[in-house]
């Protein structure tokens, strides 16, 4: 590539102007009218002034006026290649991101369903551990009952029968007898009673180790999830993808006005229009002074 040839922007144009800039700077860094002849001399120089914009406007416009005009050359050059290129590029995005989102589509069909499976199987597991449970507490229950009917109806048939001997008891012998006998009675049922506790604490142990079972199936269940599917699209280097957030207006009345821009042009277009008469609400007009110069 050809190296670039530096521009000389030192003309002699360019220098004459440089001179008449600093001299004019120097005269009115502290300038102020006090007199119809500071007016004047003012005006006089300030159409000097615009003269001397045009001319370095001239003088820039020589360089930059052949370089954007290569610039756009180039420009045109390189443009239908872009456009082919551009147009190619979205077409195949397009069609690649159309491709992908259908398969994304589908795979997230898939796994709803298996989440779905996944849910059905930790539902059936919650009620099989609830039905076990309440299945097992009830067994035990009835059992234990019916054990204390049972204990219950021995211990009044006993105490019958020896109130029964004790009432036909002749003698004092006998009597003793019967007082032993009730004696030891009282001891087997007392007895019988630290029986059905212990069988009752063993029930209990026993029921303890049920809801650990049952509590087993629950966390068997909150554990079944779904695994995740493995990504629809297949993965190509150099190749991404991103998701991204759009919008739409549909109803402009409704939307807030910290969303909406002032439209300062319409506005500037209607107080050009109207002056003094225009009377928008929330907004200030006024009148200042402007100046215009030509050269000299």
């Amino acid at each position: 590539m050809p190296e670039a040839q530096p521009i000389e922007l030192r003309t002699v144009e360019v220098q004459e102007l440089t001179q008449k800039t600093d001299q004019l700077l120097e005269k009115y860094s502290d300038f102020e009218v006090v007199d119809e002849s500071d007016y004047c001399h003012g005006a006089i120089d300030l159409k000097a002034i615009k003269g001397m914009q045009q001319k370095i406007e001239e003088e820039r416009f020589k360089i930059t006026r052949p370089m954007d005009t290569a610039k756009k050359a180039v420009l045109n050059f390189f443009r239908p290649f872009e456009l082919r290129l551009d147009s190619m590029e979205k077409n195949i995005k397009s069609k690649l991101l159309g491709w992908k989102d259908k398969e994304d589509a589908r795979s997230a069909e898939e796994q709803r369903k298996e989440n779905e499976r996944a849910e059905r199987e930790a539902n059936r597991l919650r009620e099989e551990a609830r039905k076990a449970d309440e299945l097992a507490a009830e067994k035990e229950r009835k059992r234990l009952a019916e054990e204390q009917r049972k204990a219950d109806e021995r211990a009044e048939a006993e105490r019958e029968r020896i109130a029964k001997e004790q009432a036909e008891a002749k003698c004092d012998e006998d009597k003793r007898r019967a007082d032993e006998q009730a004696e030891a009675e009282e001891n087997r049922r007392e007895k019988e009673q630290e029986r059905l506790h212990q069988e009752r604490l063993d029930a209990e142990a026993e029921q303890r180790e049920r809801t650990a079972r049952a509590e087993n199936l629950e966390e068997r269940a909150e554990t079944k999830q779904a695994a995740p599917l493995a990504p629809a699209a297949p993965k190509v280097t150099g190749i991404s993808t991103s998701k991204k957030w759009l919008f739409q207006i549909t109803d402009p009345s409704k939307v807030p006005d910290q969303y909406k821009t002032i439209d300062e042009k319409k506005i500037g277009g209607v107080v050009r229009a109207l002056k003094g008469d225009t009377d928008i609400p929330g907004v200030r007009v006024w009148q200042e002074s402007t100046m215009a110069a030509r050269s000299a």
